[in-house]
């Protein structure tokens, strides 16, 4: 009888635990997809700040992303430092960055431009002047360099493979070239007439662009890679079309010698919309939207509002050949049926943002999500990425369940983005002389894989250094549940019209089966490629010349929100499994005593 109990026993514990396992997998299911937008401004300390968020970045080192906001009454930008420990955000005395007199504000960058390991500022005012505001140690800020002709549409990229960050401006078809630290050499590409001119360098080369092309003030210019060889190409819009010139800097060619003679340099796409987008000045923007491991580029039609996709299509690749061009790529455009009625908005009267759509991985599954400000109800609409992208022909974005919400609290927003600032998913919103963050609570899946590749410093220098460069680019590849996933990111793709993106790149990983088979960055004329990573990480990269001396480094962020819960539920539920139990075995021994008297007494012994 008692071997009976125990085998009861057994099942009973048995059964109870196989409840409370999948109470708790229903329950954390329920978490994760729970979502609750909280308005952060107040807990964060920027509801104190009178500015408008104009760049995300790591301006102390502390691998913590901070913000640069400008106070368009006092023509001043500070940066407001995001204290861990605190969980907010501090301005420290005396970091403000004054404009001079009579000059205001209508683009601002920020990239390593002296090349000593601490981020620098680009200032960009109606004077046409580019003001390098240097970076110190003691999160001071210097303004020393003074660049003519910058206006407000130029584009930071590495135009000669050094890992250092250099400048084109659009308008000018120019190119200020950096050897650090300091100088900057005004290099002209162009040609006259759809012939090859000489452009002015300091040893003449042939090269030059067709000067028929002309480009607007909004030439939505990018650093990205297009052809999938992994290394940057430049992009941009003129009035013959989209613009696509390769990066040959591995073949001894760098952007300012190409040639518009050479076919197998540049290409350029055509279409009606493309069209209208450079007559009526919107952005284009630059993203892996489909999810297959090639850049592709969204934009709204200035008159139809209906979102428009141009797919960049290529060859499947195979483990290993990640970076292996695709000298066949073709555009497919296709007009989705939903409407984005993007708006112009503007910080002051000079400093303004052209209809564009921003984006960013709302609940990491790898598909990008869309924001823009609506034009009718001056607010961000947030498009969720449904995935389906095997069938074209069908609806790809719905709106957000929460958007009336994030409407609500985004009116006379400027600019969004779509940020990891407290170890979950936020966002911030840039709006008219005041900043706002919003969470998304309980929202944040377990895999995740953040990358950074660093500027040409060594890993050994001193300080340590901790600078992004333009055009990293990163693609990674891994067993999905529906088979292999490809995913790229290009650093920092655009930096004109306040894109307001974090120089890194961050994928999502939803629906990972295992862990990451590979992982591979270009940067100037170099690549390397590293197998079997874990999610949930970090990996930060320095890079240098030579790429055998490259160093890569793998942090295992602390992470809120999501995770938390999850371990509150699991240690809750396994006392309450150990409290069930130690309730069945109590039970169990007065059932086992109850027997072992009944068996005295049908033996006669009861009397004793």
């Amino acid at each position: 009888m008692s071997c009976h109990s125990g085998q009861q026993l057994s099942q009973r514990i048995g059964l109870l635990g196989t409840i409370v396992v999948l109470y708790a997998f229903q329950l954390v299911q329920s978490v994760g997809d729970y979502r609750n937008i909280v308005d952060q401004s107040s807990f964060t300390g920027l509801s104190g700040l009178l500015g408008s968020a104009v760049s995300l970045a790591d301006f102390n080192g502390d691998r913590q992303l901070d913000v640069l906001l400008y106070d368009a009454n006092r023509r001043a930008l500070f940066i407001a430092l995001w204290s861990g420990d605190d969980q907010m955000f501090v301005v420290e005395n005396d970091t403000s960055i004054q404009l001079p007199e009579r000059v205001q504000l209508v683009s601002v960058d920020v990239a390593d431009w002296n090349n000593d390991g601490i981020l620098d500022i680009l200032v960009i005012g109606t004077d046409n002047v580019g003001r390098i505001v240097y970076g110190k140690h003691n999160n001071q800020f210097v303004m020393d360099t003074e660049l003519a002709n910058v206006t407000a549409d130029v584009l930071v990229l590495d135009a000669n493979g050094d890992l250092v960050p250099d400048l084109f401006i659009p308008q000018k078809q120019a190119f200020y070239i950096n050897s650090p630290p300091g100088n900057f050499q005004w290099t002209v590409w162009y040609v006259e007439r759809g012939k090859l001119f000489r452009a002015k360098l300091t040893t003449a080369i042939r090269s030059g662009r067709n000067d028929s092309c002309q480009v607007s003030e909004t030439s939505s210019a990018a650093f990205v890679d297009w052809n999938g060889d992994c290394l940057a190409d430049l992009c941009f819009l003129s009035n013959c079309g989209l613009e696509i010139w390769l990066n040959n800097v591995p073949k001894g060619k760098f952007f300012y010698q190409l040639s518009s003679q050479e076919p197998q340099e540049h290409r350029i796409v055509q279409d009606d919309v493309l069209q209208k987008i450079f007559e009526k000045g919107s952005v284009l923007s630059f993203l892996d939207v489909n999810k297959d491991g090639t850049m592709d580029i969204v934009a709204s039609d200035p008159d139809t509002k209906y979102l428009n996709f141009w797919l960049n299509v290529q060859k499947t690749r195979q483990f290993g050949d990640l970076c292996i061009p695709d000298d066949e790529w073709t555009v497919q455009r296709y007009e989705s049926d939903t409407v984005a009625g993007a708006k112009t908005t503007s910080i002051d009267k000079v400093l303004k943002v052209p209809r564009r759509i921003f984006w960013g991985d709302i609940n990491l599954d790898g598909y990008p999500d869309l924001l823009f400000i609506d034009e009718s109800s001056n607010a961000v609409t947030l498009l969720e990425n449904r995935g389906n992208w095997d069938i074209l022909n069908a609806t790809h974005f719905d709106k957000m369940k929460d958007n009336e919400k994030i409407m609500q609290l985004s009116v006379d927003t400027v600019a969004v983005a779509v940020v990891d600032i407290r170890g979950g998913v936020d966002i911030l919103l840039s709006q008219q002389h005041s900043t706002r963050l919003l969470s998304i609570e309980n929202h944040y899946p377990a895999e995740f894989f953040k990358a950074i590749g660093l500027s040409g410093l060594s890993y050994f220098s001193f300080p340590h250094s901790y600078t992004p460069l333009v055009g990293n680019t990163f693609k990674i590849s891994y067993d999905g549940v529906d088979g292999r996933v490809y995913q790229i990111c290009s650093q920092c793709p655009q930096s004109a019209s306040l894109p307001l993106q974090s120089c890194d790149c961050f994928f999502g990983l939803k629906n990972m089966a295992n862990y990451i088979a590979e992982v591979s960055l270009g940067t100037g004329q170099h690549i390397q490629r590293w197998e079997n990573l874990m999610p949930n990480t970090v990996a930060v990269v320095w890079t240098v010349e030579n790429e055998n001396n490259w160093w890569m480094e793998i942090f295992t962020p602390k992470r809120a929100g999501q995770m938390l819960g999850v371990v509150i539920v699991l240690v809750s539920l396994s006392i309450g499994l150990g409290i069930g139990v130690l309730i069945l075995m109590w039970q169990e021994r007065r059932q086992d005593k109850r027997e072992q008297y009944r068996r005295v007494n049908s033996s006669g012994f009861g009397t004793f």
